[in-house]
């Protein structure tokens, strides 16, 4: 996620605001489910690849 720091990147707050003014504030991500079930707000995920 651009808004959080990453391992030898610092927080990019004018990227998520630039993804954010040119899509509509729409955004898609691609995954491959691994089980089947709900996820709610809070929920712990993994991404890997």
């Amino acid at each position: 996620m651009v808004t959080h720091p990453q391992p030898g990147y610092d927080k990019e707050m004018p990227i998520i605001k630039m993804l954010m003014k040119e899509t509509a504030q729409n955004l898609a991500v691609y995954a491959t489910v691994a089980k089947s079930g709900q996820v709610a707000m809070g929920d712990r995920l993994t991404v890997g690849y």
